[in-house]
Formats: structure tokens, sequence, C-alpha cells
């Protein structure tokens, strides 16, 4: 019995065993589950984004306006195998890290970390752009397949976060209370640290100035105030108007400047703008001109971020905190893109800033910091006229903290002279400004400039309440909401403020609203035209930072914390994309952002964010949203730093709900801005934007998927639905106004190789018919490279005042950045210009994908591509295309009747001859055949392939004609070494000879065939290798003229199919033994080497691209 016992408690601790292992099994493939299952989402998250779509025209009936072309299931897969392993790795480090440095299970640690990638499921919702009922309803959805599908991901990682850091506190079993900074509660103030703050933020604004005027030319008000500074330096004087007639601007401003100018009272005239900034530019402009005084701006914008982060450290304490505030206010918009603008703001931020701050924390105890003080109160209002209001403000702050006010004895009263010393700066500036626009105007008051040219109002309430009032922050143009969402705190920041010290929150809210009001009321652009967006909430910025750094060491909720990361995020993306392209940072388009306008693909972003302009109608909705959502964010912060704060670690399962119910509301949101966007009003996509999803489209044909739909009836795309619109209303040139000139350039985008044909919709009137009219011309690079050129006469128009549409058809041989269309006026006869559209030849397009699938050993895919083409018009390089696939297959009798079909086409293909020969000798018509082949060496005498043919088919008694032929070949082709090495599917190398007829001398010949049709002028490059010599024998073909015998350029575009060039070549060399290596390249479009496809066995070949020839030793 004893013995039993023992057995049947070893079988029930083995039975424990096994049932563990199940479960340790059962817990390691459901984690495995998970993550296999997020790395599927990520996967297609980001095959999504390779996929290319267009918006059809309205009138084509379908069941969706959206043509969609989709990635090959292959590449799909590629996507979400490769985000799989990703995910199975980072899974599988970051347990056994964990595990190893604190000592727990790792299987356990595999098992909680697994869930931690759920998150990630949540990126499949880009897949809902697909479904066409979504769509319809909820536009937005649409978005998550563009750019702005990657803050979607930003979201996912931030709750992938979230729940390891809730993982993190349950492994570890204690409570995780600490700010989202690390609190430095004994850091002090030093010296060094405000000089290193200073040099990191004078070297990247020292980057970010020569970025800028490397790439935007001055604008808006920028040439003006240089001029002033140009007249101060040299005429050392503020009356400017003799420097616009000398056109004094052209070193930096090489257009025509309108002259921004005011009356003195003796009629002299001056600038209207302020003296102020271009003082502080003088020294940097006599140093090295507009650069210079970039210097100069960029020198003040590195004090203003010292500035920042003072007033950061004096309310938060946190050193890192600080740092943290410094690092975005500084570096994002609009402080970073204003640091090297010529502009009145970032002084004008400097010195509110410095003396906000100095008043309200800094007592004065030293002669030198009243001075310093009294120096930027005096010096503040000179540099804009609505800096005087808050700095009256600021002197009755300063009299309310220093004792000087009764009931108000903080300062001890022995400082009661030193007290006084700024305000007395600040009246003896007072009085010089008044004296000085009553000596210049004969008025002593600030708006004395506007007054002298009649602007009686430089404040509407009209304009601020419908367009100032919320534009200057909600504005998808100029609002600072929209391109810093961060500043978003400060509104809660302000209700705390008025919690701890309403007296100091009043006081900064009407320092606020001094600057705010006028500036929403402005009536000469309240936007601040042609510069970067909240160009005058810039001298608001450190006040903007008082209740923001209030805010942040409060917030205790993760949800808040990933809040302020994720608008941080969009912020510094703003920045990035500013630097990226700068003169998208420009609001030049009067209430519409030039980037939701460029990148509105499928969705016209810009009916989701409101636009404050006089005409825009059916906004309230959109903007009275967009302020609701904000007012109940900012009120639910608040609410949450009254309330007390959690403590202890949540359960996996309650974080995966909490990022749930927060994925859940992001998506509510979604929906809900999207009908209401539906609702407003509908600017249409732009042509800009339009355009540039056709051009992204095109680069897209060679899509199975759309290949496919395109044989469909319904579905089959034209040129017109891909036409590329431009000019928004007509332009007028009338005769001897302005003399000859361009009446219209650009769009300077860039356009794919292909074939296009350009309308131009011109009004002409009354004129002779041999009077010249007009130049159409298409170019790049500024006209620095013509692809088409056409002049137009009286006679081209069959009727004065009518619309003539004019077709202009051209070709670019290769991909173009800045394609331009312009239409130069002779002044002859007045010309109005109604509309010019682009339309893609699209059959051509279809040939060249097909040509590339053809390149890839796509051949199904190639012959889809081919018959699209075909379908479209007879396409006779196509069509050969075609021909020559059927043989490929053996189908004879198919490619007869399709080359016969591309002869009747175009008869001097004789290629398409020698192809039609090779069928009729595969179906056993040998006199066909030979006569097919005796039209391809008529038509084309260097048609080698077509001469051997003859020469094969001809019986043994011919022999006279056999020997003729064999002589004809023999002319043709004689290489010392024979090759057969394929570049690229488009030439052929056959062989070459080389020799040393003397001393010093090589003698080259080269043999190649033209395999396919080009457009592309190759360069062939020849390079002599040894241990101590390298020279090359780089070339443009040529070939020796059958009549002069003399040797000529033969580019490659010239070649036709099947012909053999033969080239000569002599040229002295240096002795040694060489190696040769062979290739061709582009060096006009592509600017890469063309493949080596396949070659004989008996050649080397290096990079793929090079053809490693026989040594050879030259005495």
């Amino acid at each position: 019995m004893y013995f039993l016992e023992c057995y049947s408690e070893l079988e029930y601790f083995d039975g424990q065993k096994k049932e563990k292992r199940h479960e340790t099994m059962k817990i390691s493939l459901k984690s495995f589950a998970q993550i296999v299952l997020a790395g599927i989402c990520t996967g297609m998250f980001f095959a999504v984004r390779s996929f290319s779509a267009i918006r059809l025209s309205p009138h084509i009936e379908t069941e969706s306006s959206l043509l969609w072309a989709f990635a090959p299931l292959s590449e799909i897969g590629l996507y979400v195998g490769i985000a799989i392993i990703l995910l199975v790795g980072c899974w599988l480090l970051y347990s056994s890290i964990y595990a190893r440095w604190y000592g727990i299970s790792f299987s356990r640690v595999l098992a909680l970390d697994a869930a931690t990638y759920l998150p990630l499921c949540a990126l499949t919702i880009s897949v809902a752009q697909f479904n066409t009922f979504l769509t319809h309803h909820f536009e937005a959805f649409l978005l998550l397949g563009q750019d702005f599908g990657y803050f979607v991901l930003v979201c996912t990682l931030i709750g992938v976060y979230h729940l390891k850091k809730s993982n993190h506190q349950q492994l570890q079993r204690i409570v995780v209370q600490k700010n989202i900074i690390p609190y430095c509660a004994n850091s002090q103030l030093t010296w060094q640290r405000i000089l290193t703050i200073f040099l990191i933020s004078l070297f990247i604004y020292l980057l970010v100035g020569l970025r800028i005027t490397h790439k935007l030319p001055l604008g808006g008000d920028e040439p003006h105030y240089l001029l002033m500074t140009h007249s101060l330096l040299h005429d050392h004087d503020l009356a400017i108007s003799n420097n616009y007639q000398q056109k004094d601007y052209q070193p930096f401003y090489p257009g025509e400047l309108k002259p921004h100018l005011s009356i003195g009272k003796d009629k002299t005239r001056y600038s209207i703008h302020p003296i102020g900034l271009p003082f502080l530019l003088v020294p940097g402009y006599a140093l090295y001109g507009r650069q210079g005084a970039v210097w100069v701006m960029n020198v003040l914008a590195a004090f203003l971020a010292i500035v920042l982060y003072l007033l950061a450290w004096s309310l938060t304490g946190h050193q890192w905190l600080s740092l943290l505030i410094w690092a975005v206010t500084s570096f994002t918009t609009p402080i970073l893109l204003y640091s090297s603008q010529l502009y009145p703001e970032i002084p004008s931020a400097l010195l509110l800033g410095t003396v906000y701050y100095l008043i309200r924390f800094r007592p004065l105890k030293r002669v030198f910091s009243a001075i310093f003080l009294g120096g930027s109160f005096a010096f503040l209002p000179w540099l804009q006229q609505r800096m005087i209001l808050p700095t009256c403000l600021l002197a009755l702050y300063y009299l309310f903290l220093a004792g000087i006010v009764p009931g108000q004895k903080e300062w001890k009263r022995r400082f009661t002279g030193l007290r006084i010393l700024p305000l007395i700066f600040l009246a003896v500036s007072g009085i010089l400004m008044a004296g000085y626009y009553y000596q210049i105007y004969g008025n002593p008051f600030p708006n004395a400039p506007y007054l002298s040219i009649g602007r009686k109002h430089v404040f509407s309430s009209t304009i601020f309440i419908r367009e100032g009032l919320l534009g200057l922050l909600l504005d998808q143009e100029a609002g600072l909401f929209i391109f810093s969402p961060y500043y978003l705190f400060a509104i809660p920041g302000f209700l705390l403020f008025l919690q701890r010290a309403w007296r100091h929150a009043l006081v900064w809210l009407a320092l606020i609203l001094s600057i705010y009001i006028p500036c929403a009321g402005f009536v000469m652009q309240w936007r601040g035209a042609w510069s970067p967006a909240a160009r005058y909430l810039v001298a608001l910025i450190p006040l903007f930072l008082v209740p923001f750094s209030m805010m942040l060491p409060v917030l205790q909720r993760n949800i808040f914390r990933y809040a302020l990361f994720f608008l941080m995020t969009i912020s510094f993306s703003w920045s990035y994309l500013f630097l990226k392209i700068p003169c998208l940072s420009l609001m030049s388009r009067d209430g519409i952002n030039m980037v939701f306008e460029q990148y509105s693909r499928l969705v016209d972003l810009t009916k989701y964010f409101p636009s404050f302009t006089p005409t825009a109608t059916n906004n309230t909705a959109l903007a009275g949203f967009w302020l609701t959502t904000i007012l109940l964010f900012s009120g639910w912060v608040y609410a949450s730093t009254c309330l007390p704060s959690r403590s202890g670690a949540l359960r996996s399962r309650q974080s995966l709900q909490q990022v749930l119910l927060v994925f859940g509301v992001m998506l509510g949101f979604l929906l809900a801005l999207s009908r209401i966007a539906a609702h407003t009003q509908n600017k249409a996509l732009t042509y800009i934007s339009h355009n540039k999803q056709i051009q992204g489209f095109l680069r897209h044909l060679d899509n199975d998927v759309l290949a496919l739909q395109s044989r469909q009836a319904q579905l089959r795309l034209s040129s017109e639905q891909l036409r590329l619109e431009y000019m928004r209303e007509p332009r007028t040139a009338i005769a001897s106004q302005q003399g000859s000139r361009f009446l219209i350039t650009g769009p300077r985008e860039p356009f794919s190789q292909g074939k296009y044909t350009v309308y131009f919709t011109l009004i002409v009137g009354v004129c002779t018919p041999d009077q010249p009219v007009a130049t159409l011309d298409i170019s790049a690079h500024h006209g620095q490279q013509i692809f088409f050129q056409k002049e137009l006469y009286g006679k081209d128009f069959p009727a004065p005042r009518q619309e003539v549409r004019i077709p202009v058809t051209f070709e670019l041989p290769f991909n173009v950045l800045d394609l331009e269309t312009r239409v130069y006026f002779h002044n002859q006869v007045n010309l109005t210009l109604t509309n010019i559209a682009i339309e893609p030849q699209l059959e051509d397009f279809y040939y060249r994908a097909g040509l590339l699938a053809l390149y890839k050993g796509q051949y199904e895919k190639a012959r889809h591509l081919f018959s699209c083409a075909t379908s479209i018009s007879d396409h006779a390089l196509s069509w050969y295309q075609l021909g020559l696939l059927e043989q490929r297959v053996k189908n004879w009798e198919q490619s007869l009747k399709i080359l016969q079909q591309v002869i009747e086409q175009d008869p001097t293909f004789a290629d398409a001859y020698y192809r039609v020969g090779l069928a009729f000798e595969q179906l056993g018509q040998s006199e066909q055949a030979q006569q097919a082949f005796s039209q391809a060496t008529r038509l084309q005498s260097r048609h080698l392939d077509a001469w051997q043919a003859r020469l094969n088919l001809l019986p043994p008694d011919h022999q006279a004609e056999i020997q003729e032929i064999r002589q004809t070949i023999n002319a043709l082709y004689r290489p010392q070494y024979s090759a057969s090495v394929n570049f690229g599917n488009q030439i052929m190398f056959l062989g070459y000879t080389i020799q040393q007829p003397k001393p010093g001398t090589l003698h080259l010949e080269y043999y190649w065939k033209a395999i396919s049709p080009m457009k592309t002028d190759y360069i062939v490059f020849v390079h002599f290798e040894n241990a101590h010599t390298r020279f090359q024998q780089d070339h443009t073909p040529q070939v020796r003229d059958a009549s002069t015998g003399q040797e000529r350029l033969y580019p490659t575009s010239s070649w036709q199919v099947g012909e053999l060039v033969h080239e000569e070549f002599e040229f002295s060399v240096p002795p040694g033994v060489f190696t040769l290596r062979l290739g061709i390249w582009d060096p006009h479009g592509t600017k890469k080497h063309l493949p080596i496809i396949n070659s004989d066995s008996q050649y080397d070949i290096e990079k793929r691209y090079k053809l490693v020839l026989e040594p050879i030793e030259i005495y």
C-alpha cells in the first residue's frame, strides 16, 4: 500500500507539472498571437501608404469617385513580414533585458509585455478608407492614408508606452508618482547654464538663418525695413524716397519694390514703418548686408531664448522642466522662423519678456539693473506703435509692485530713488517720440504716419469680431493653435493662475489684450501678409509662457502628459516641414493654409479648419466645434488639477481599457469633425493639390489592379480625366503699357517623363494676320531648357475677341522638377489668357510602364499595359511590343497580324518588317519572309539581323547574292572580340576591336545594336585602369558619315530598332597594362546607369552595370 500511495503522489505531482507546462504553452501561444496580430496591423498600415489613388471627375458614373491602385500581394506580404519580425525582435529583446535586470521570470515578462503591443492594432483604421460607404459619409477616413496617418501611429506608440509603464508598476509593486520631468529641488541658476542655452540657441538660429536666406527671398515688410537700414547707414537720414528711386534695394530685393511711404509736413517722404528695428540692424547690415542683418536677428532671438528659460525656471523651479519649455517654445513656430525674419517681432518679444521678468521676479537692487530695465522700457515703444499700450500697462504694474503706489511696500524704502529711474527713462522716451512725430508730421501722436496718407483708422471692430478675434488663434493660415497647439495648455494654466494669484493674472490678461485686440482688428492685414504664421503673436510668446509653465508641473494624469507630447510632436513636425520647404511657411493664400492646400490629394483639408476671411461662409459651425473642443479639453485639464491624484498601479486590463477609451474618443472626434466639415463651405480641391495627386498617380500607372480596372469600359481612364489645370482667374495684357513681357510663367512643378498636350485658351483683340501676338513655350530651369516653342500671329486666331484653344504637344525625355508653361506677350495687340490645361498622353505612360514591366520580367503585366495603350489610340510602339510578346511564346500567327498592323501605321519601321519576316519563316512561307527581310534591309541598311536572315533563307544556287550579302555583313560587323551584352533591354553590345597602330596610340571600335526605341541620349563610358593610372574615354556615340567620310555624333535617341552602330576612335594613351570597364549611363534625366540584364559568360560584370573587357598592354 505504501508503494501505491507513493506512486499516486508522484503521479499527482507529474500531472501538476504537465498542466503547468500546458498552461505556459497556452500563454506563450497567446502572447505570440498578440505580437503577430500587432505586426499584421502595423505592416498593413505601412503597406497602405504605398497605394496610390485618384479622385475621378464627377461626371463619371462609378460606384466610387476614387480609383485605387493597390500594391501587389507580394509587396503587402513583405511589409507585414518585416513588421512581424521587428515586433517579435523588440518583444523578445525588451523582455529579456527586463527579466535579467529585475530578476523576474522571462516567461512572465513575455506574457505581460505581449499585450502592450495591442494598441498597434488600432492602425487597422487606415484600411477604413477603402470602404466606400464610410468614406462617403465620413470623408475624414481618407486622411488616414496620407501623411496625417503618421499621427495615428504616434498615438498608438503612446498607447504602447502607457501599457509598458503600467506593467512596470505592476511588476515592481510600487507606486510611481513623479512629474513628467524629474524634479530638481536644489537646482540653482548658474551663468554657465545660461551661457550654454545662449550658445545652443544661437547655433540653431544661425543654421535656420542660412537656410531661410538661401531658400526664401525677402518679402512683406522685410525689404522696407532693410531699405530704412540702408538709408540710415549710407544717407544718415530716414527720408527714403530717393532710395526707392535709386533702387538701392536691388542688392537684396531684385524685383520692383512698391514704396511704403508716409508724407511729412514738408512733403518729404518717410517710411510708414517704425524706426526701432532699422537702428538695431545697422551694425549687421554694415558688416555683411542682408545676411548680417539676419545675424543680428539670430543674436536677438538667442537672447529671447534666455528670457524664456528664465521665466520658465522662475515659475517652475524645475531644471529639466524649464529646459523642456525653453526647447519647445524656442525651436517651434513662430519663434524659430521669426529668428531669421527682418521684422520687429523678435526684439519686441525680447524687451517685453525682459521687462515682465525683471518687474515680477527680480527686484531692483543695483543701478545697472535699473538702467537696463529703463532702457528696455524706453526702447520698446520705438519698435512698434502697438507696443505703446503694453508698455504703459507694464509701467503701472511696475508702480504697483515697486511700492510706489500707496499700500504696497514689498521693496525696501532705501531703493526709492533707484525704483524711479526706469520710469524716468520711459518718460524721456515718450517725450522724444512725441517730439519726433511732431517734428516730421506736425502731429505728436503715434498714428501720425497713417494720418499723413489719409488713413484715419487702423482698427476696425468689424474685422476684430468677424475675423481677428478667433483668427489669431484658430485661422488655418495664421492661427497660433494650428502650428503650435501645445499652447492650448496655457488656457487651463490661466485658470490656475487666477486661482493662485488673481491680481497678477488680471495684469497678465490686460497685457495680452493690449496687444491682441489692436492686432486682431488691424485694418492693414491682421494676419501679417507674406510672413510666417502668427506674426502678431510673436511678441506675446513670453507672456503665453507664464500660464503654460504654471500648468506643466501639476499635470498628474498620464493622458494629459501624452496629449502634451502629441501636441509637441505636431508643433515640431510643422517646424521640420517649414525648414524643409520654407516657402510653405508664408501666409500668402488669403486665409488658405498652403500646406493643407498642397496635401489635399483626396480630401480637401482646408474644409476641416476654420478660415476667417471677409468672404468666408458657413464657417460658424466649424469654428464653434473647434472652440468648444478646446474649451472642454481645457476645462478637463484644469479640473484634473483640483482633484486628488490617484495612487497605485493599474492592472494591465484596466490600462488597456483606458487606451481603448481614448482611441474611441479620438475616433468620435474625427467622425464629428468629418460631418461638420461636410456642411461647411466647399472650397473644392485646389489645382495645386489636384495636380499633385495626378502626378503621383501617373508614377504608379504600372499597377496590376489599375491595369485590370482600365479594361472595364466604365472605369477606363482618358487623358481628359487626368487633366492638370492652372490659373484661378484670367490674365490680360494691354498693348503699349509696360512693353513686351511674360504674361504668365509657372507653375514650376515636377512632371514625369512622357508626352503631354498643353492647351492655351486665349482671346486676342483686333490685329492683322502677320502681326505677332505672343510666344508660347514649355521650359524648365527658368527658361534655360526649352522643350517646345511656338510663335503666334494674328492669322492663328479666326476672329477677334473670341476664345481660341491652341493645343501644343511636347515630350519630356526625363523627369523635370520645375516645368513652366510660359506666355510671352509681344505688346502688339491686347491679349487675354483665360486658361492653361495640360493633359498627359496616357497611352505613352502606359507604354513606358509596360517597358518597365518588361525590364522586370513581368510579361503578363506588360501585356496588360500595352493593351491599355492600344485601347486609347493606335499606339504603334505598343502594338509592336505586343507583337514581340506573341513571338516570345511562339504565337506566330497572332504576332503576324499585330506586326502587319504596325507596318500599316508606320511603313518605315524596319524592325517590324524583320519581325514579320520571322513570323512568315516560322509559318513556312519562305518567299514572303524573304520579301519582308529585304524590305527591312532597304529601310535600314545596317540592320544586321535582317541581312543574316536573308542569307540564311537563300538557296545554295544563289551564289552571287550569297556572296554579296556576306560582303555586306563583313563590312558591317567585323569585331576582334565578339559579345552579346544586353544593357537595360535598350542597347546590345555586340563586340569591339582594339589595336595599337603605333606606340602611344590606340585604335578602338565598338559595335552596338538598338533593341528598342529610345528617347534618351545616353553616354558611353570607358575606363582604363591599372594600379597607378586611370583615364576615361566617355563619349556620345558617333559614326562615320557615308557621304563625307567624317565622324559625326549619333545620339542614341536617333537609333532605330535593330540598327547596328559602329564607332571608331583613335587617341593617345600612356604605356602600361590596363583593364577596360565599359558601361552606359543617362547624364541628363535619371543620372543612372543602364543595368546589364544578361551577357556572355566570357566577360565579368561589376556592380551590375560595368562590363569588364580583356586586359590590354600598351607600349
